[in-house]
């Protein structure tokens, strides 16, 4: 299995949606709204905005993302729950090369 990557990573977080399919505005209001979430949201902490296309059902909506490291809570917790992962992998790994082993050593005999 791959070393556990230690860096923060980027977290998206969706802040508000602007448009759904069912409350359609002109493009003029629509890049109104995007510039007003921005301004709402550009002293928090993030590093980045982005507006994505998001499916729920049949139901489309835009919606306005914050993009931010990790903070080292999240970092720990993220890397904490890898190494579980890994240990646990690695562990089953080394029970099933010894039960084939046990297996096939009695084969050979």
């Amino acid at each position: 299995m791959s070393e556990i990557n230690r860096e923060p990573k980027e977290v998206e977080e969706q802040l508000v949606v602007v448009l759904t399919n069912k409350n359609m505005v002109s493009a003029e209001e629509l890049v109104n709204r995007i510039s007003e979430t921005k301004q709402k949201y550009q002293h928090l902490v993030y590093d980045n905005f982005k507006v994505g296309l998001v499916k729920n059902g049949t139901d489309f909506q835009l919606a306005f993302y914050g993009v931010r490291k990790e903070n080292a809570e999240e970092l720990k917790a993220r890397v904490d729950k890898e190494e579980l992962v890994k240990k646990n992998v690695d562990e089953a790994e080394l029970k099933e090369f010894l039960r084939l082993r046990k297996k096939f050593d009695k084969v050979k005999e």
